[in-house]
């Protein structure tokens, strides 16, 4: 350092650069420094690199955590990471990039583009089912109950005899939402009670009823009474088919298709 080594620096607050020195151009004093602030760096900063480069923070480590966010709070509402920016021309810039040579070649792995794209080389595991918001006046619907139309854009318990759309999912891996702006809508629904995720695609939960007989892996299912599947076909429904035996009334998993 041109100022000396220091193996402990305290202080309250802390301004690095030739405009902070002396309290020069920019103070605390004179207002032109937020309040708030306790650390301001002008210029770029280093960590395990001497050579940060072109990067305002460059952070460089060997086997060893680089990055850590640790939120000790246990209640709130509020961002523990934001990154903004005011890019209105450049839909495919990054917010988010990975790189690697994993796979032998030293390039982009995946990226989150600042038009909300998410872009992988690789894949994405998740929860198993596909499921998409649906309005209901029922607020009392819960996982594993089939659904079917109550009227214009809403859902209802399904009941025997009626076409059965989905299965009100216990933890989807990916959640469709029918809006303009998804992030703003994914906000509204979660706090709405009368949105619910439907699975209408993939490995699901679902309450049963041996009603009709007791079921096997691979008998199809239908509407019974009260959001219950039972053994059964119904052409116009959604294709249900049994991935577990249930010999009494439950909960089985299913293949929806």
């Amino acid at each position: 350092s041109p100022y000396g080594s220091y193996r402990e620096l305290r202080a309250q607050r802390m301004a690095i650069g030739d405009n902070y020195i002396n309290g020069g151009t920019y103070s605390w004093d004179t207002g032109t420094i937020d309040a708030n602030a306790d650390l301001v760096v002008e210029g770029n900063v280093g960590i395990g690199t001497t050579t940060p480069g072109a990067a305002k923070l460059a952070i460089q480590n060997s086997g060893a955590n680089g990055l850590i966010i640790h939120d000790t709070a246990q209640s709130g509402n509020y961002d523990i990471m934001t990154i903004n920016s005011n890019q209105d021309e450049n839909p495919a810039m990054a917010f988010l990039v990975m790189n690697s040579d994993i796979d032998g070649v030293s390039d982009r792995e995946f990226s989150f583009a600042s038009d909300g794209r998410g872009i992988s080389d690789g894949g994405w595991m998740s929860p198993a089912d596909y499921a998409e918001y649906f309005y209901s006046e029922d607020i009392t619907l819960k996982p594993g109950e089939l659904v079917s139309i109550a009227a214009e854009n809403k859902v209802k318990r399904c009941e025997k005899g009626e076409v059965l759309i989905g299965i009100v999912s216990t933890k989807p891996g990916i959640v469709g939402i029918y809006a303009d702006d998804v992030t703003d809508a994914a906000e509204e629904y979660e706090r709405d009670p009368h949105y619910v995720k439907v699975a209408l695609l993939g490995q699901v939960p679902v309450n049963v009823s041996v009603v009709n007989g007791v079921i096997k892996a691979g008998d199809q299912l239908t509407a019974g009474d009260k959001g219950a599947a039972v053994k059964g076909e119904s052409p116009k429904s959604l294709f249900i088919l049994a991935l577990e035996d249930a010999s009494e009334d439950g909960t089985i998993r299913v293949l929806v298709k």
